[in-house]
């Protein structure tokens, strides 16, 4: 009788262990990385010349956010915390030195990433990053 007892409270301990286990990852470790994944902001400048002349614009940009270059639209699809910069070739056509298409690349902190447009060139520059 004893050792059965012993079973049930046991049993009931282990399934209260993994119910606090699973609220503390769900409503804890969880939102953090949702918050970490908005409040990270990344500068990038873009800079390059069009039909209709040169340009550069340096912005504050968080994940999901859109740059337009000439016919071009790139989208963030992440940003690191080290730096790097993720992004995906929304609209247009960007080109690699080699004439290749290219629909995502990855850009690190303080390093150029160059490419030719339909009407031009572009480079991409990402000059830093923060973290809120």
């Amino acid at each position: 009788m004893k050792k059965k007892t012993m079973i049930i409270i046991l049993s009931i301990l282990s399934v209260l262990f993994i119910a606090i286990t699973l609220f503390c990852t769900v409503f804890l470790v969880n939102p953090y990385f949702t918050y970490i994944n908005t409040h990270t902001w990344a500068t990038v400048t873009a800079r390059g010349e069009i039909a209709s002349g040169g340009f550069e614009l340096t912005e504050e940009y968080l994940q999901g956010d859109t740059i337009t270059v000439g016919d071009v639209t790139v989208i963030i699809t992440d940003i690191g915390s080290s730096g790097t910069v993720d992004l995906k070739v929304q609209s247009g056509n960007l080109y690699d030195g080699n004439g290749e298409p290219v629909e995502k690349f990855t850009i690190t902190l303080e390093q150029q990433a160059c490419f030719t447009m339909d009407d031009g060139n572009v480079n991409f520059l990402v000059v830093s990053n923060r973290y809120q």
